[in-house]
């Protein structure tokens, strides 16, 4: 057996076998000339003799996978120099394990186009389905729309015939009246053949009124019919331009498109906006027939109240004389009315007097309660002013009656000095200390002195750098002034008076201007 053919490009990417190079395809023993016949099992025609082999049976293959004739993977193959003759493709055989590679590579595109088939079939089976929906819908928005337009129809045609009712009957009672109008018919038979000729009068009469009545009925029957046949014409024809003049406008909006992204209206939403404009042309046909309806039933009964308001002398409705006595009691009623008018208008002039009187004495009751209200206000204030002084004046007498037992108290342990020697002894006591008082003042104006001077001869030995600065003291450069010494003034403070006369008398005077009260007890001429 022949070798496979050898692939010399081993970049070329694997592909699935080419219609040139079928893996059906099979080669068979050469022929007893030489020349080799290539047998197509599937059926195909035998291939020419000394034909060159397929394009793709010589096409170069990826390393390490089969050429395109089903062939092993070549290696090491080298590639033909530029210009040398390729020689004529032998027959290609293939081995076992190359032919059940072919037959699953043929299995696998078999299931690939059955897989395509059935995907090809499922989306035309969806479009099938669709457009069946959409007939489906488009069959059921038309079979509303005739039931609608026939349900419009119904109420009209039931409304017409509810005012050809009417109108009949007002016709019947219009013949009725004619009739009592009319004279009786043979009318000397009655008291000539007596009651035969009585009865075949009425008989007569009867049979007359019947004739007429049908004549007048079927004569307005086919004025009926005619006007009914125009109408539906006319609304067969108005309702037909009205559709196609829909259709017209809808297949416009179908076939528009936006002018910047050239995209149509999507279905749902011209479905949508088509739904409710039908719904609304439906429901203004209902108003309409509904309109047209009351506008008829005004009309009649317009038509009523004018044919009350008539007299009706023919009929025999209404006297003359009673037409004089109802009008002598409409102006009594009329004198009546006014009278009442009259009163009503006094008693709301009254009533409005009052009502304005009320309005005034509310305002100034109003008034008065701010009023009374200020005055209430300032006599709290006064209230609350008169508890606080009257708690001072507790507070005040309290502390006079403690003042005055204090001052019973020191009144009661007051001593009387009558010695001239002790009296000398405490003045001498007295000059000794102030003169102690003076001399601790002059030391301690010669100690600030001192102090700093120190200051001084330190500031000059630091600014000779004789002696390192310590931190800065702040000392003051002016003397302290020297207090006064009065006579009296002591280091622990003013002198007391004997028997502390001073001091009781000053806290009396003190509480006495306090209280507005004359002092009980006078110290200073004691």
């Amino acid at each position: 057996m022949a070798e496979p053919a050898k692939t010399s490009n081993p970049a070329e990417a694997v592909g699935p076998p080419t219609s040139a190079a079928a893996p059906d395809d099979v080669s068979v023993n050469p022929s007893p000339s030489g020349d080799t016949a290539a047998a197509n099992p599937a059926g195909g025609a035998p291939a020419a003799v000394g034909a060159p082999a397929p394009a793709a049976a010589t096409a170069p293959s990826a390393e390490g996978a089969p050429s395109a004739a089903g062939g092993p993977p070549s290696e090491g193959a080298l590639t033909p120099p530029a210009g040398a003759a390729v020689p004529p493709a032998g027959p290609v055989e293939f081995t076992p394990e190359e032919l059940e590679a072919i037959e699953q590579e043929r299995i696998r595109l078999e299931e690939e186009a059955k897989q395509q088939e059935l995907e090809r079939m499922r989306v035309e089976d969806l479009r099938i389905r669709k457009l069946d929906k959409q007939r489906k819908l488009e069959e059921e928005e038309g079979k509303r729309i005739v039931a609608a337009r026939l349900r419009v129809l119904a109420e009209f045609q039931k409304e017409e015939i509810n005012a050809m009712t009417q109108e009949s009957l007002e016709l019947q009672k219009r013949v009725v009246a004619l009739q009592k109008k009319r004279k009786s018919v043979n009318a000397e038979q009655f008291t000539l053949e007596g009651q035969d000729a009585y009865y075949y009068a009425r008989l007569r009469k009867w049979n007359e009124t019947k004739y007429e009545f049908s004549r007048m009925k079927d004569e307005f029957d086919k004025k009926i019919d005619n006007v009914r046949d125009k109408l539906q014409e006319k609304t067969d024809e108005s309702n037909a331009r009205h559709e196609g003049l829909i259709h017209y406008f809808w297949k416009i909006a179908r076939e528009s498109q936006d002018v910047v992204s050239f995209q149509r209206i999507p279905k749902r939403v011209l479905q949508e906006l088509e739904q409710e404009e039908r719904d609304s042309i439906a429901e203004l046909q209902a108003v309409r027939s509904r309109g047209r309806l009351l506008k008829k039933q005004l009309a009649k009964l317009e038509l009523k109240l004018a044919l009350k308001d008539q007299l009706q002398l023919e009929t025999g409705n209404l006297h003359l004389v009673d037409y004089e006595q109802l009008k002598m009691e409409n102006e009594s009623l009329n004198q009546k009315i006014q009278m009442k008018n009259e009163a009503l208008s006094t008693l709301r002039k009254k009533t409005a007097f009052l009502v304005h009187t009320l309005q005034h004495v509310r305002e100034k009751l109003q008034f008065l309660a701010v009023g009374c209200e200020e005055k209430g206000q300032e006599l709290e204030n006064f209230d609350k002013a008169l508890h606080g002084g009257r708690i001072k004046n507790s507070h005040i007498k309290t502390s006079i009656v403690n003042m005055n037992r204090k001052c019973d108290a020191l009144a009661r342990g007051v001593v009387y000095i009558k010695s001239p020697m002790i009296w000398d002894d405490m003045e001498y006591q007295r000059e000794d200390i102030e003169t102690e008082e003076q001399t601790f003042q002059d030391l301690k104006r010669r100690y600030h002195d001192f102090t700093i001077k120190i200051q001084e001869y330190r500031n000059c030995l630091y600014g000779l750098k004789a002696i390192p600065q310590p931190i800065k003291k702040v000392f003051a450069r002016e003397r302290p002034p020297t207090p006064p010494v009065e006579r009296g003034s002591l280091r622990w403070g003013t002198r007391r008076e004997v028997l502390g006369q001073m001091v009781v008398k000053g806290m009396v005077d003190l509480m006495a201007e306090q209280s507005g009260v004359k002092p009980k007890y006078d110290f200073g001429s004691s």
